[in-house]
């Protein structure tokens, strides 16, 4: 189209200044009158000289109209083909036949399956988040490396949420692995672990630190103050919030008697917790952290006599309302349990409440009378 019109206004000009010419030898004696005159000679040479400046005139404009056909013309078919591939990409060429045609249809589907993807992509998060914070050992086994055997062989177990299990047996039975396979410290050789019916593999390493407090036997303490090492639970936590766990845990004696209180530094100018003490402040980490599923691994196998007390009603107060999960050798603190699981060489050999499991031959009420005799011996020496 700029091609085009471009042409038509370089021939517009072309005869007009043809015409100019003409105009200007009219009134110098006219073209006509030359022909007339009787000086035919005269005539002829006037003539001539009219031909002549138009020939000239004609023959420079055409020297322009082709160099400026030279310089125009790719612009214009390169603005066209511009225009005509964009006209092709917003068509998506519907009318290319065979493959081609196939191709375009590709092309006008992908911008929806795009929107439909971005769509399906909350959607599958949504689903894929845990209903509840129920736990499911389905067919379970799981190897160490290296090692010849199972730790543990076929686990089938389902803990409802709010449910307190405890998990007892001899010691190397499969207790504390299974209970780290559910915030995978290992993954499972075989079978699968669903929080909620979402396999845990499928949940955020983020998202599943923040549904699972774990207290371990041996609690360790950084050398920071203990509003610090408190505060590990919840970094967003307020020293308001920090003393409110300390006191539900059963701390207040611990911080009355240290120089600078919550902010004294643990190991500094010999400043040290007992490993009940440092229990206890293990156990305001947990709930100031305020997870729904809580671990519990031997959590009072250091604690002295007094020091047990206090860190049971410290987990009377941190269990509430959570999904808890007990491994102990104290047979004691587990009476309370809604149910018992009793582990042997990485199976589930019994479960049971600690009434129906006293009732019954098995492993647990042997383990049962063992632990009575052994306090009954302590009480008597």
């Amino acid at each position: 189209m700029i091609y085009t019109l471009f042409v038509v206004l370089i021939v517009l000009v072309s005869i007009l200044m043809v015409l100019i010419v003409l105009i200007q030898e009219s009134k110098g004696g006219g073209l006509a009158s030359n022909f007339s005159s009787t000086n035919s000679i005269m005539g002829v040479r006037k003539t001539t000289d009219v031909v002549e400046k138009i020939t000239w005139t004609l023959a420079g404009l055409m020297v322009v109209i082709s160099v400026a056909c030279a310089y125009v013309a790719p612009q214009a078919v390169g603005e066209s083909s511009v225009m005509e591939g964009a006209t092709q990409e917003q068509t998506a060429l519907p009318a290319m036949p065979g493959a081609s045609k196939d191709a375009a249809a590709g092309a006008q589907k992908a911008a929806p399956a795009a929107a439909g993807a971005e769509k399906a992509a909350p959607a599958a998060a949504e689903k894929a988040a845990p209903k509840d914070m129920s736990i499911t050992f389905d067919h379970v086994s799981f190897r160490y490396e290296d090692a010849a055997k199972n730790a543990l062989h076929n686990i089938n177990l389902e803990i409802r949420e709010g449910e307190h299990v405890a998990f007892v047996g001899p010691s190397g039975g499969g207790k504390s692995t299974l209970a780290s396979l559910i915030a995978r410290f290992f993954d499972t050789t075989e079978g699968q672990i669903k929080i909620g019916g979402v396999n845990v593999r499928d949940i955020p390493s983020e998202q599943l630190m923040n549904m699972v407090s774990f207290v371990f036997q041996d609690s360790k303490l950084l050398k920071m103050s203990i509003y610090d090492n408190v505060r590990i639970g919840r970094k967003d936590a307020t020293r308001e919030e920090v003393m409110e766990a300390l006191k539900n845990a059963q701390c207040e004696d611990i911080i009355g008697k240290l120089p600078d209180g919550i902010d004294t530094v643990i190991g500094a100018k010999g400043t040290y917790v007992s490993g009940g003490e440092a229990q206890r402040l293990s156990i305001a980490r947990a709930m100031l952290k305020n997870a729904p599923v809580l671990i519990l691994d031997e959590a009072t196998a250091f604690a002295d006599p007094d020091n047990e007390a206090k860190v049971q009603q410290a987990f009377s107060k941190l269990s509430e309302g959570k999904t808890v999960i007990m491994i102990a050798h104290r047979l004691s603190s587990v009476v309370d349990a809604d149910r018992i699981c009793v582990l042997k060489d990485g199976e589930i050999v019994e479960s049971g409440t600690h009434k129906e499991l006293t009732e019954m031959t098995g492993l647990y009420a042997h383990m049962w009378n063992e632990y009575n005799k052994s306090v009954r011996w302590k009480v008597g020496e």
